[in-house]
């Protein structure tokens, strides 16, 4: 990863605040959520499929134990033929084309995960009217309109970072190495996200 420790910091920090802010909407049925829902201003943020997707793969396979010891050995065992009694143990290096190959074959059961199920699916823009859906390519004029939209702009200012959170390397370059047979799979699995949202 290439953001520095203060970086980190930052972001951990404005994702706790926003915590003790927000409610989470559990049960969209409840009067008090279809209240919520017809009178808010809703808005989400999307990011292209596969910038999504590799951040999720360098954050929870590069620093998340549990994900290295419940996904990546599962992955490792299954798609390694030679695969080290350490690789085994850990999990802890999993190839980019080994988690795209554990996506493409085990589709919607492993997708599940907040952290790489479809946007489309987890926001269900068709069933819920948003006012506004912005992009993670222009976060920074996005995320200051909502705090326009909101009336907040002078007391929040949305976190300013000089790198993409997943480094300098576009997603293009990471998948190169992929199968092409593996990318065209894992372009159907997020077909609504590509369609509905206009990435390409």
């Amino acid at each position: 990863m290439c953001y520095s420790r203060a970086d980190e910091y930052q972001y951990q920090s404005v994702g706790r605040r926003a915590l003790r802010v927000l409610r989470p909407m559990n049960g969209r049925h409840s009067s008090l959520n279809q209240l919520r829902i017809s009178t808010y201003f809703k808005f989400f943020f999307v990011r292209h499929p596969l910038d999504r997707l590799l951040s999720a793969y360098r954050e929870k396979f590069r620093l998340v134990p549990g994900y290295m010891r419940s996904y990546g050995r599962q992955i490792i065992r299954r798609y390694r033929a030679n695969a080290t009694t350490e690789s085994l143990r850990l999990g802890n290096d999993v190839t980019l084309e080994e988690f795209v190959r554990f996506m493409v074959d085990t589709g919607l059961r492993f997708r599940k995960d907040v952290h790489w199920t479809s946007q489309y699916e987890l926001c269900q823009p068709c069933a819920i009217s948003y006012g506004f859906i912005g992009r993670f390519e222009t976060l920074w004029s996005d995320g200051d309109y909502v705090l326009q939209k909101l009336g907040i702009n002078s007391e929040v200012r949305f976190p300013r970072w000089t790198k993409n959170r997943t480094d300098n390397q576009r997603y293009d370059s990471a998948f190169a190495n992929v199968k092409p047979e593996y990318m065209k799979r894992l372009r159907k699995l997020y077909s609504r996200d590509y369609d509905f949202f206009g990435y390409t």
